[in-house]
């Protein structure tokens, strides 16, 4: 009887997988538990905020006019640029030579 109650649920299931009926009959003699999930993948935004609108021409408008927007002169320091220690000696890479010596031994011993 429990078979029968199955098949009653699953009655489409050779339309979920028409080629492959072994398939259908794993489906048919198990029955899965109904599972519930949290999806905490949706950003949660705090009732208190108020999404306002934004006149972005009306913002860069402001940026160009020359008395408008004040900035102030900022100093920096770059770190960007690599630092090499002075220790270091930076010459030509020996690969270049290397392989046009491998090519040169290859040939003559081809020859």
């Amino acid at each position: 009887m429990a078979d029968q109650d199955t098949n009653k649920d699953d009655s489409n299931l050779s339309e979920v997988f028409p080629t492959r009926p072994f398939c259908n009959e794993i489906l048919s003699r198990r029955k899965l538990k109904k599972s519930q999930t949290r999806d905490g993948s949706k950003p949660v935004i705090n009732k208190k905020i108020r999404i306002k609108v934004y006149n972005r021409k009306q913002f860069l408008k402001q940026i160009e006019e020359k008395d408008s927007v004040k900035l102030n002169n900022v100093e920096t320091k770059d770190r960007s640029s690599p630092t090499i220690e002075e220790d270091v000696k930076i010459g030509k890479s020996p690969q270049k030579n290397l392989f046009a010596e491998i090519e040169s031994k290859k040939a003559s011993s081809t020859e």
